[in-house]
């Protein structure tokens, strides 16, 4: 009987040892050291929570193709006290996407260079109460997000993703923690005038037969423009889809609809 316990202890202690080791390989993915292309972001608050304020800082990535990827600092602070509750690191850029005031979560990010690109490549939730933080299906599967646009209340988000070679439209939920495909991506934002001018000077960089998601130097994360991705509410969610171009959004879309369960 002992040695069963023994046995049964040994293999807990394993699973323990594997998940720190995991954990702290995806903290300590650096592969380049920073450089003089970087700088400093200082801590700001991102989201107020109950009780609580989340702030998010770090160091820039690297303006080198092959560089250093940046620290994401985030700090959850009393708001009576000022007391630092919590506080983590992470490789990347952080994005602070926002507060669940039903389920005291503050719902976090990182972006690192995939390829060429730059993309959404993490999403934990910070526990207000808890005051701790956790992944989310997101890690889970392993997903990358080109954009990423919260519902009112953030019960819901809705992510321009890859999975494999599928780029999709994905909705996480942020109270069941799980993550669905619904459809199609809509195509990109059209390029601003700084890409346009690179694009004219190099338009070897873009072929415009091919405009989507990966097709070209844009491939990464980025924020979408207005009325192509848009909640209405907590549970319902609109994607209008159109023949879009590099240089402009077409007039004609098509709306699809999607309901989602209510709070």
């Amino acid at each position: 009987m002992a040695l069963g316990r023994m046995r049964w202890l040994a293999l807990a202690l394993s699973v323990c040892a594997s998940l720190r080791a995991s954990d702290a390989t995806r903290r300590a993915a650096q592969i380049y050291p920073p450089d003089a292309s970087q700088h400093k972001i200082p801590l700001t608050g991102c989201a107020s929570g109950a009780t609580t304020v989340l702030r998010c800082g770090g160091l820039s990535r690297s303006k080198r193709h092959k560089g250093n990827s940046g620290e994401a600092h985030f700090v959850l602070e009393s708001k009576s006290s000022g007391a630092v509750l919590w506080k983590d690191e992470y490789v990347g850029e952080g994005i602070c996407l926002g507060y669940n005031p039903g389920l005291g979560i503050y719902v976090i990010g990182s972006r690192r260079q995939q390829g060429i690109g730059v993309r959404l490549t993490d999403v934990r939730y910070v526990l207000e109460k808890e005051r701790a933080s956790r992944a989310s299906a997101f890690d889970k599967q392993e997903l990358e997000a080109f954009a990423a646009v919260a519902s009112p209340g953030l019960r819901y988000i809705a992510l321009i993703a890859i999975s494999g070679n599928d780029i999709a439209l994905f909705v996480l939920d942020v109270k069941d923690d799980r993550i669905t495909r619904t459809g199609k991506a809509p195509l990109p934002p059209p390029l601003d005038a700084g890409e346009r001018a690179y694009v004219k000077a190099h338009p070897e960089a873009l072929d415009e037969s091919k405009w989507d998601w990966m097709a070209s130097f844009r491939d990464g994360y980025m924020r979408m423009d207005p009325g192509i991705i848009e909640f209405e509410d907590e549970s319902l969610l609109r994607i209008r889809y159109g023949a879009d171009t590099p240089y402009a959004r077409s007039p004609q879309r098509e709306t699809v609809s999607v309901t989602l369960p209510p709070s």
